[in-house]
């Protein structure tokens, strides 16, 4: 399972609640950034799985997205490699912490997500992710990048884009969803449909 933060206080508790001490934590090289945590050990999770944390750190770094990034670098860490003990007479805000010892870099991570609305387990859900993860999940979905067009105007092109592209059988959740599940679920401010 791979996790992503959205604020100072969901990485606060992704780190401190969840994460055990040989799982791989995600950063961007960007203060702000989310943190994204892969529960597994570092030395059992596949290069895929880190390609798409990777993946999803660049894309949620949410200064980057609206800046209209196309690549960002990401590190990732274990977590026992995180502390909130700075160094004397530095201070640390919440949701920060020191990382001790060797960066493990992906350069250049492309900032793309692939949007899909799922069912699972009777309830459909809007789901966005690497399209690794969401391909997993369903053949149906759309990739969105850094863009120009608004939330809800990118909201809407999003449920066009996957009704077209959606069998018959998929169409009445696709249908079902609300725009706004749709916007909660998106990186940032504004994004373009690929």
């Amino acid at each position: 399972m791979v996790v992503c933060g959205k604020d100072a206080s969901s990485n606060e508790a992704l780190i401190r609640r969840y994460a055990k001490s040989e799982n791989p934590i995600f950063h961007s090289d960007v203060s702000g950034a989310p943190f994204v945590l892969v529960m597994s050990d570092a030395d059992a999770t596949p290069q895929g799985t880190l390609d798409e944390a990777a993946q999803m750190a660049a894309s949620h770094t949410t200064w980057a997205w609206q800046a209209g990034y196309a690549s960002l670098d990401v590190f990732w860490v274990k977590a026992s490699q995180l502390s909130k003990s700075p160094p004397s007479g530095e201070y640390l805000t919440r949701g920060s912490f020191m990382v001790r010892g060797k960066k493990n870099y992906f350069r250049g991570t492309r900032l793309a997500l692939a949007v899909a609305v799922v069912g699972t387990g009777g309830k459909i859900e809007v789901v966005v992710a690497p399209v690794g993860a969401v391909s997993s999940k369903t053949a149906t979905y759309v990739v969105i990048t850094p863009g120009t067009h608004e939330r809800a105007r990118l909201a809407s092109e999003i449920k066009e884009r996957l009704l077209k592209l959606a069998p018959e059988g998929e169409r009445a959740g696709i249908r079902t969803s609300r725009l706004e599940e749709i916007i909660a679920a998106l990186p940032a401010k504004n994004g373009s449909v690929l």
